[in-house]
Formats: C-alpha cells, sequence, structure tokens
C-alpha cells in the first residue's frame, strides 16, 4: 500500500499548499505572495536562490510549489532550481519572467517547469500554483 502525502483533491475540496516564492523584487514578491495567502497558500518568501536553499533546508524539503524569478544576483532562478530539484524530485517549479517561456526551455530543457509571464494578475498565479499542484 503507498499512501500519497500529496493527494490531489476531488470534487470541491479547496487545492491547498505550500509555497516558498523567490524573487528579489520586494515588490513583486510582495505582490504575489499576498494573493497566495489570500486564497490559502502557505507562502515562505526567499529575495534569492541561495537564501530559497536555505529555507528549503530549514523546512526538511517540505515546499510542493517553488514560484522563481529567472534572474536574480547570489544564484539565479534556473541554477536553484535544479538544487531544489536534485534534493526534492517531487517540487513543483514555476518560472515567473520577463523572458519568454520558449527561451527559458531551450536554455534548461533538463528542468522541468511552468511558468508565468510577468506581469501577471492575481487570478494568473494562483490558477498556475493550483494546476501545478494537480498535476501527477
Amino acid at each position: 500500500l503507498v499512501i500519497n502525502p500529496h493527494p490531489r483533491p476531488m470534487g470541491n475540496e479547496p487545492i491547498t499548499g505550500s509555497i516558498l516564492l523567490v524573487d528579489d523584487d520586494d515588490a513583486v514578491r510582495s505582490f504575489a505572495a499576498h494573493a497566495l495567502r489570500k486564497a490559502g497558500f502557505v507562502v515562505h518568501e526567499s529575495i534569492n536562490g541561495q537564501e530559497a536553499l536555505d529555507v528549503m533546508t530549514q523546512l526538511s524539503g517540505n515546499i510542493d510549489v517553488v514560484i522563481s524569478d529567472v534572474e536574480m544576483p547570489e544564484m539565479d532562478g534556473p541554477s536553484m532550481a535544479a538544487q531544489i530539484l536534485n534534493r526534492n524530485p517531487a517540487t513543483k517549479i514555476i518560472f515567473m519572467s520577463g523572458y519568454t517561456e520558449e527561451d527559458l526551455k531551450v536554455a534548461h530543457p533538463e528542468l522541468d517547469f511552468l511558468f508565468l509571464e510577468k506581469p501577471f494578475e492575481n487570478r494568473r498565479i494562483i490558477e498556475t500554483v493550483k494546476q501545478a499542484l494537480t498535476a501527477k
């Protein structure tokens, strides 16, 4: 018997999860964190990739979705995501960027991720997180 620690919601059950939001832009991070918390998600915030890795360690990897900017000082989003996935392969990754999704997929074909183009609306980030949480 295998028990899934992250079961898929059935019917009208709310979709919840633990989110790590990583962006060096305070305004973007604050806007996104507020929208996600209002939608019922637990949100942890980091200002760069290295801090995000530290948060993941502190939380013993108990993060369902990492939402990250692509370009950040110290460590970029794809480098951080590769390390997170190496430690916790079940973690879902969402990149948010002004770059195109196709450019990111070409530059990092080894990464499996969803994509949010900046700027985005509250509704869009919430929909993308729900998509990540309900994906197999």
